[in-house]
């Protein structure tokens, strides 16, 4: 695989990861920070936290799977390099 490919699935698993994080921080919280228990009995919450989860799970996959050398090569790449 090319550096630009590396580098489009990177970004696209970013964004994936970065719209399920939004939509978790979407959810109302109590004074302390946190999500309040009815909240997160809820099937809305239940499928966005599991949603957010993959996605993190599935970039931290695609990263670990990448070589030093590929990831230095796709951190160049962003920075044009």
């Amino acid at each position: 695989m090319t550096i630009e490919q590396l580098h489009a699935i990177k970004t696209q698993l970013e964004q994936t990861c970065f719209y399920w994080s939004e939509r978790m921080r979407e959810f109302p919280r109590s004074d302390m920070g946190l999500i309040p228990d009815n909240i997160r009995s809820t099937q809305e919450y239940k499928d966005t936290k599991a949603r957010c989860d993959n996605s993190f799970s599935e970039l931290r996959r695609f990263n670990g799977s990448l070589s030093k050398a590929q990831l230095r090569q796709i951190r160049d790449y962003r920075r044009g390099l």
